[in-house]
Order: structure tokens, then sequence, then C-alpha cells
């Protein structure tokens, strides 16, 4: 296995550092940690001129129909930031779940919207019971008389106030039948609002009775729409895991230093033995994670049959490095570092709002075992 990065993927990475260095700057980012929402127009506006909103879209839908591997650079990058969720959830799942479960004229109608930037789309799962499998779906899709409602709660959904529409994964009342529902977050029978905490533009949504048109529905009521969004977060985990990868970095090189540049009793911290020693797991968290994520990335990208299993062995062991990364750099900077203008709590919210996201730790652990068949 070759994991160094190709003449092209250094070229793009280099691209993406610049945009960040110009336009997602720490300062930018620091100031949006007080808005209600994580869309920043202006980022937003230079990725859709950057063709990179459409990078994992097929070409034959406007985008560029990019290698795993090549999209993971991107991604690890807006990790450095990070830029927040919802320019991960809208780039890269939500047309990933568009092309598993929509229909031809669906991909034709969205696809394009999404690989320009006109739309953002969240998503919209997990409830109250915090689970991962189809059982855990209970918001409802009633047809009475030809009319569609949906009926529901979903818990930690990324951004609602950032996106134009809303993927909701809902359970048709007569077939039981899962299908995913484009949801318009302006409908007056929508209610949604922020989760308080030491997360990231994470919403409770509310669905009353909310009217939807049967083109709204991406995926047939007569069809189960689980497997294909099961293999849209399958697809998604790494590059997922490519973000994550890059934050972990960036919260390690602030570490580092910052162990440098503290003087305390007339010497660098850095020359402690228990600053040491965070750092050190520090380092060993983001290790894991990177080449957890590099080998499910090249088994996609080499079509090998244990892609599945490595992407929840990646999954499993990023979302636990990310999260504890970030406890190993707060007991580095101390005090420091809950200061919401310093710049590492911006990061660590991250953590704790994807830890959870596609899965957590154990339901990837019993995934990957599910798939070698243990």
């Amino acid at each position: 296995m070759d994991f160094s990065l190709s003449a092209e993927q250094q070229e793009l990475r280099s691209s993406a550092r610049r945009m960040m260095t110009r336009v997602a700057t720490e300062e930018v980012l620091i100031a949006q940690q007080d808005q209600r929402t994580g869309y920043i127009a202006p980022v937003w506006d230079q990725l859709s001129r950057a063709g990179w909103l459409g990078l994992g879209i097929p070409e034959d839908f406007g985008g560029s129909g990019a290698m795993m591997s090549d999209f993971a650079v991107l991604l690890e990058e807006y990790g450095r930031g990070p830029l927040p969720q919802l320019f991960v959830v809208a780039s890269v799942l939500s047309p990933f779940l568009i092309l598993e479960c929509g229909t031809s004229e669906q991909q034709k109608r969205w696809l394009p919207v999404l690989a320009d930037g006109q739309e953002r789309f969240t998503v919209a799962s997990t409830e109250d019971e915090h689970g991962w499998e189809r059982e855990h779906v209970s918001t409802t899709l009633t047809q009475d008389y030809g009319r569609l409602t949906v009926t529901g709660h979903k818990t930690f959904v990324p951004d609602i106030a950032g996106a134009t529409k809303i993927l909701v994964t809902a359970r048709h009342r007569d077939t039981g039948n899962i299908v995913l529902v484009l949801i318009d977050p302006a409908d007056p029978a929508v209610d949604h609002h922020l989760v308080e905490g030491l997360v990231s533009w994470q919403s409770d949504l509310v669905l009353d009775k909310v009217a939807v048109a049967p083109g709204d529905i991406i995926s047939a009521c007569t069809e189960d729409a689980w497997p294909g969004i099961r293999r849209a977060m399958l697809r998604c985990a790494p590059l997922l895991c490519s973000y994550q990868v890059g934050s972990c970095q960036a919260v390690f090189e602030m570490s580092l230093q910052h162990s440098k540049t503290r003087i305390q009793f007339g010497q660098p911290i850095g020359r402690f033995q228990r600053v040491q020693d965070h750092i050190i797991e520090l380092v060993n968290h983001l290790d894991s994670a990177r080449w957890a994520t590099y080998e499910a990335l090249w088994k996609w990208d080499s079509a090998a049959e244990s892609a599945a299993a490595s992407t929840y062995v990646a999954k499993a062991v990023v979302s636990e490095a990310h999260w504890e990364a970030c406890n190993y750099a707060h007991e580095v900077h101390a005090g420091l570092g809950v200061d919401i203008t310093y710049g590492l709590a911006k990061h660590t919210n991250l953590s704790r709002s994807l830890y959870h996201f596609l899965g957590d730790p154990r339901a990837n652990r019993a995934w990957m075992t599910r798939e070698l068949g243990w």
C-alpha cells in the first residue's frame, strides 16, 4: 500500500490550504461560533467556484466524479479549519444519498444543483433512541386520501438553519418501508431549535404533519430505501474520517506550538514530562486515525472486498480518536483551551458532534464483526 499523495493530490491540498488561509480564516471560523448557523456564504461561494462541492458527484450530473482518495485530501483540509459540519454533509452525505436512493429523474433534478452549490441539504436520521438501525426509525410518512404527511422527532440534525432542504428518514405507515423525504425547513409545520452544549450547530427537529409532494420522496413508497441509505453512509464514512483526521492534525499542531511558547517556571511547558505525555497520547490517536482512514480509502479506490470492514474499523477508531485528541489538547492548554477566541474549542465541539454521527464506535465495531461474519 502506498499512502503518499500524488502530484495532483498535493496541488489540490495546496489549493485548499490557500483557500482556507484567504477565506476561511481562523478569525472568520472563531467569529462564526457565536452565530446560529455554521453556513458561511463567502466560503461556500469560493468552494462552488472551485468546483469542489461536486467533487464526489459523477460527471453526468455536473460533478467531477473524483476518486475517494482525491476527495479525502480536500476533506482533510476542511477539518484543519475546521469548516462547519454542514460543508461536509451538504457536499458528501446528501449527494451520496440522492445517488443511492433517488430515481433517475430525481438525480437529474437535484445532483447538479448540489454540485454547483445552489442547494445545501442536511440530513435528519437520528431519533430519541439514538440508534442507527432501521428499527430506530419511528418518524412516519402517512398517506390519507392521496395526501402525504410526515410526523416525527429527529435530534442532532446538522445545521438546519444553514440548509435549504432537509433529507429525513421516515417509515411508511402502511408498508413499513424506510423512505427518504425532502423537507423544506421553512415549512410552518417544521419546528427546530439548537441543542445546547458542546456541539456544533446540532438541532432538534419536530415535524407535525408536514405536507410533502410525491416528488419529494427520494424513493418510492413501495420500495425500501434502507439498503441505499446504508450504502451511502458507508461510502461517506471514510471521507468523514478524513475530515476528522484534519481536525486532529490541527489540534496536534496547536498543542505542540503551545508547549513550545508557553513559559512556566522559567521554561517552556513542553519540557515537563506530564505535558510530553499528553502530546504523545494525542499523537497516538492522530496516527491511529490517519492510518485507519488511509487504509479504508485505499481499499475503496482498489475495489477491495474488505473495504466495508475497513471502513467500520476506521469509523470506530477515528470518532474516538478525535474525541480523545481534543481531550489531551485541553490537558496541554489548560484554561486557555476553553477560551472560544483561541480556537481549540471549535475542534472540541466538532469532535462531540461527530462522535455519534453515522454510528458511534460501539455500533461500528458491531457492523464490522457482522461484515466479517464473526
